[in-house]
């Protein structure tokens, strides 16, 4: 008798484990900062996507930058790097079948020269149309396409950037992906 009503209580836990795994979830990730100065806050919505939860939200940087004596200018040769690594860790570790239901980057790049300047946007061009194309071949159906403006500060010595990504997937599909382990393994090494 107990043995049945255990096993009828298993079978009813795992559907319902099962239910929520194949549910659709909207995942909505921000990204900006100036200078060296990050704060990334991601959210996550259940079905029917009628709220969002904050799951992450912290700043990064800009301490080490002023006691360095450093100009942010002089390490942005590494800063380009970082970001090229975060936003190809990123767009490798979307789950194959994802749909990207909108994505606005904003960039606004000087180095106070307009040669550097024109070669840093350049750079980041490559850098932000590689991710997105990444980002997009391995979605199921886009809603929109993307909005992507990078402006150069010709006179002027700055660096912003904002991102706003949103995305639909399932969550049994992320936790099949093992490109998305990969790089969640790497994200939480690299923050500890």
């Amino acid at each position: 008798m107990w043995g049945r009503a255990v096993l009828a209580l298993l079978a009813a836990l795992a559907a319902l484990v099962l239910a929520l795994l194949m549910t659709p979830v909207r995942v909505r990730m921000w990204f900006g900062g100036e200078g060296f100065r990050v704060r990334a806050t991601v959210a996550v919505s259940p079905w029917p996507f009628l709220f969002w939860v904050r799951v992450y939200d912290r700043a990064h940087g800009g301490q080490a930058l002023a006691a360095s004596g450093e100009s942010w200018v002089e390490r942005l040769p590494k800063l380009l790097r970082t970001l090229k690594q975060m936003a190809l860790t990123l767009s490798r570790g979307a789950a194959p079948g994802h749909r990207v239901i909108d994505l606005a980057v904003d960039v606004a790049i000087g180095a106070g020269d307009a040669a550097a300047t024109g070669l840093l946007c350049g750079a980041v061009h490559a850098t932000v149309w590689g991710a997105v194309g990444v980002l997009y071949a391995r979605a199921a159906s886009p809603r929109r396409p993307p909005k992507v403006s990078i402006s150069a500060a010709f006179s002027d010595v700055c660096f912003r950037a904002d991102v706003s990504l949103t995305i639909q997937l399932l969550p049994m599909r992320v936790l099949r992906s093992q490109g998305f382990l990969r790089a969640a393994l790497r994200l939480a090494r690299d923050a500890s």
